[in-house]
């Protein structure tokens, strides 16, 4: 499950930092909890946008689309079910 027009802004972030900012290194900061609960990512209107787990991948594959070497941050931020 993924609403491909709220992704484009995962994938502006992306290209902004490589093409823009000439980075080859993209940071992306994950919740430890949202990853283990299989949460899923919502809107401002509360739309669901994709499962955590794809809206990760989805930042990764862009990043590496572009050459870029991908750190996964983790953080143990809690998310309550």
């Amino acid at each position: 499950m993924i609403n491909e027009t709220q992704m484009t802004v995962v994938g502006n972030v992306v290209d902004t930092l490589i093409t823009n900012w000439k980075t080859s290194v993209v940071r992306i900061p994950i919740c430890g909890s949202a990853w283990a609960q299989n949460y899923t990512v919502h809107d401002y209107g509360n739309a669901e946008i994709a499962t955590y787990r794809d809206w990760v991948d989805f930042a990764v594959q862009r990043a590496r689309s572009h050459g870029a070497v991908v750190i996964i941050d983790n953080h143990l931020w809690a998310i309550a079910k």
